[in-house]
């Protein structure tokens, strides 16, 4: 079963913003946008909604990833989109994956003598020198031809129709990917392209202010959005007041905290469903399913402790292990 999107709350502005950045693209201006924050705050919720919302299908889509394991794998995203964006299949051989990359980029109009050995190059793939010349190259320079290739590649799509180029992660990037979005960067508003970009507030970005890049940190939920978006859980069923007050304080407005910790409760069987409301099964006590203040340095932490709602004896006797519980880090 596919996992439900979390409830989105109190971000009226961001999406409107987003909206805004949306129609400058559609009129041949183009933007990034940067939206930042911690673990949870709703970073990829607000990315699905441009995605699900705001662009729809009149767009299209490429997306990078960025992976904690590879921050030293140089162009690891972009690899990563290529071989999805080739439908390279586990049987195809050598000759099959060149004659799909041959398709993706004849339609435009680039000089596959250069850019076929490039990203063939890029790619570990290996290629005729009958029909394409060797690469005769510094390390450097190949580079450097290489992500002028790519950024060349984007903007051509941008010719068609309007796109959408989604990188997130930025905090896990890595060095010669941040080139490449350097170079997108500096390139200006000149085609319909909506780069959105998430991180982290550990990652800096290198780029300065420009007219071009609009900043957008996410802040944690007040507490009467934090209440809305229990309610949201609950699907508009009210909870009892202390329990959506520990809700409230053990969460501290992070979105994602706010809806792992209101399902543990509603799954925990210390409540009862009627008609309108859930009802408690049993007198409110501190031993309730309720972790210590968590936050997004105790991760790891929470993980372990939501999981941990599976076990039997939850209620006043509930004694999981302490090395399951959420933590202060």
């Amino acid at each position: 079963m596919a996992r439900s999107l979390t409830p989105l709350v109190g971000r009226e502005h961001e999406v409107a913003l987003l909206r805004d950045r949306w129609a400058q693209v559609q009129a041949g201006r183009g933007h990034i946008v940067v939206l930042s924050g911690e673990a949870g705050i709703g970073k990829s919720r607000l990315v699905q909604v441009v995605k699900d919302e705001i662009i729809g299908a009149a767009a299209l889509r490429i997306e990078y990833r960025c992976s904690p394991y590879h921050q030293h794998s140089p162009l690891y995203p972009v690899i990563t989109h290529l071989e999805r964006a080739l439908a390279w299949r586990q049987d195809d051989t050598s000759e099959d994956k060149l004659r799909k990359l041959e398709e993706a980029l004849r339609p435009y109009p680039l000089p596959l003598v250069e850019m076929v050995p490039l990203l063939a190059t890029l790619l570990s793939l290996p290629f005729p020198e009958d029909r394409y010349p060797p690469l005769i190259l510094t390390p450097q320079r190949q580079k450097q031809k290489t992500l002028e290739g790519l950024l060349t590649w984007l903007l051509a799509l941008t010719e068609q129709q309007p796109v959408l180029f989604v990188v997130e992660d930025l905090h896990w990037i890595d060095p010669s990917t941040l080139e490449f979005l350097t170079l997108l960067v500096e390139q200006g508003p000149t085609a319909r392209l909506l780069t959105l970009l998430t991180c982290r507030p550990e990652f800096q970005s290198p780029w300065g202010l420009r007219t071009h890049l609009t900043p957008i940190a996410l802040q944690r939920l007040p507490q009467p959005q934090a209440e809305t978006m229990v309610a949201r859980v609950t699907g508009g069923k009210a909870l009892p007041p202390e329990v959506i007050a520990q809700i409230v304080a053990k969460t501290d407005g992070v979105p994602l905290f706010v809806e792992e910790l209101t399902k543990t409760v509603l799954e925990s069987g210390l409540l009862r469903e009627t008609e309108g409301s859930y009802e408690q099964t049993a007198p409110f006590c501190p031993h309730w399913p309720f972790p210590p203040r968590c936050t997004t340095r105790s991760w790891p932490g929470w993980i372990a402790w939501r999981q941990s709602k599976r076990w039997p004896n939850w209620g006043p006797s509930w004694d999981a292990p302490s090395h399951m519980r959420c933590s202060r880090l």
